[in-house]
Formats: C-alpha cells, structure tokens, sequence
C-alpha cells in the first residue's frame, strides 16, 4: 500500500496524479488527559500526510491525532478530513465545507505536495489555498493553521527515479525502489526546489493576508540528512517519528495563538 501510493504521487510529475474525494467524516473525542484547558473542535483538512500514510497505525499515529492526543485539552474533539491524493482545489469542494460547518475552534491544512507535483502553477494554487483559508477563518474565530513544503527535491523516493538503477540506499539503509516507467523522467533538483520555494512565497502570503499562521516544515532542513528516522520506507511519507515531529510544530503554533 506504501508503494503504491507513493508511486502514484510520483507520477503525477509525469501528467498522470492521484486523487482522492468523498472522504467519510472520521470524528473522535479524546479520552480524559491532564491537559487542561477548555476542550476544542479540532478539524485537520490535508491529503496523505494528514489521513497517516506512512505510519504504522494512521489511527492513532497520524500526525494530526497525534496533535489532538497530546497537545489539546482534555475532551477535544477531532474530525481528520484528510484524503490521500487530494489537491488543494478539491479540499476546497470536499474537505471545507464539512469543515466550515463543524465551525471548529481549531483547523489545520497540509496542502500542497500534490500540488505541486502534479505542476499546479503558483499563482493558482495560492489563489485556492486562500480561499480555503478565507472560507476556515470566517469571522475569525477559527484558529488555521497552515503547513508550508518540505524539501521535497531530498526525498529518497526522488533520488531513486532519478538514479540510473531506479535504486536508491537511503541514509537509514532502507532501499527505495522507483517504477520502472519513472526511471530518469523526474525534473532535475534545482527546478523541483525553485518550484518548492516558489510555493512556498505564496503559502506565507496566504497566511498573512488572511490573519493564519505559518507551520514551517521547509525549517526542519534536510530532514532525509539529517533525520532519517523522519521517512518511511517508502522514501515519500513521514514515518511515525516524522508525523510526531510534524505534530509538536503544529502543537507549537497551536500554543503560542493561545491568550496568555
């Protein structure tokens, strides 16, 4: 299943691309913490990162309930969104309105690696990441939070399509294997991190016009180098250290938007 899904995001930088739509509405309520704090509605809008894929157990690893188990109070209530292979503009039909209508004290959006590997222009998918912002905010009592790109162009599954066996070691010694049809067909780094950091630009824009806040997950570096363990074996998705690293960012944002 790992492969699988991570072969159909590679593809998409050849035309082809995943989708995903329809998602049932996955609602949960934590059981009692220490934490304290006035229980939330917590609703996580995103694609494959968001429903799990990559961890061992999505149900109770994915980054998101990782989020909702150990950073908000006691009683919070999630509803994970999350789709894999979702564009932004089909959260937009699918994902917002579910959300919107939960009127959530807290939202997060992870949105934009199939974007951008299915060539989605910039400008574009600025203009739906903030209308999908604009629409979670309303009248301002939502909390959204926005994840920017990872440096996608360090992604073992990368260096495998782009190495001449469609072999890849990657530094925890896992080997990442790349479809034989993709083999030396990927963009070469520099394009796919000038298309990173052109995404990026317009995700702080976004954020700061419509009063988000900014999630820096393109911070972490590069996190294939320097933290392995981040990466499933599948050389695309975060591992289950990966999701619970990606959660303490958002859990961060979360707590510095709190008064006092």
């Amino acid at each position: 299943m790992r492969r699988s899904v991570c072969v159909l995001a590679l593809a998409a930088l050849l035309g082809g691309g995943c989708t995903g739509k329809g998602a049932p509405l996955d609602r949960i309520v934590a059981t009692p913490t220490k934490i304290p704090g006035v229980a939330v509605v917590y609703a996580a809008l995103g694609a494959s990162e968001t429903a799990g894929v990559g961890t061992f157990d999505p149900l109770r690893n994915a980054w998101p309930r990782v989020l909702w188990r150990g950073t908000l109070p006691s009683g919070s209530t999630l509803f994970d969104l999350g789709v894999p292979g979702t564009l932004a503009s089909q959260a937009l039909v699918d994902q917002v309105p579910q959300a919107v209508e939960l009127q959530p004290d807290l939202a997060t959006v992870w949105l934009n690696v199939n974007d951008l590997i299915r060539g989605v222009p910039a400008a574009a998918y600025g203009r739906t990441l903030g209308r999908i912002v604009h629409a979670l905010r309303g009248d301002g009592r939502t909390t959204v939070l926005v994840a920017n790109t990872p440096h996608v162009e360090l992604l073992p599954a990368y260096f495998a399509c782009r190495s001449i066996n469609g072999l890849y070691t990657a530094p925890r010694g896992n080997v990442v294997q790349c479809p034989p049809e993709l083999l030396g067909a990927l963009p070469a780094p520099a394009r796919v991190e000038r298309m990173v950091d052109a995404y990026n630009e317009v995700i702080s824009r976004v954020v700061r016009t419509e009063g988000a806040l900014l999630v820096d997950l393109h911070g972490l570096g590069p996190v294939p180098t320097d933290h392995p363990e981040y990466i499933a074996d599948d050389g695309f998705h975060p591992s289950n250290e990966g999701a619970a690293e990606v959660a303490t960012l958002f859990g961060e944002a979360w707590t510095q938007s709190r008064p006092g």
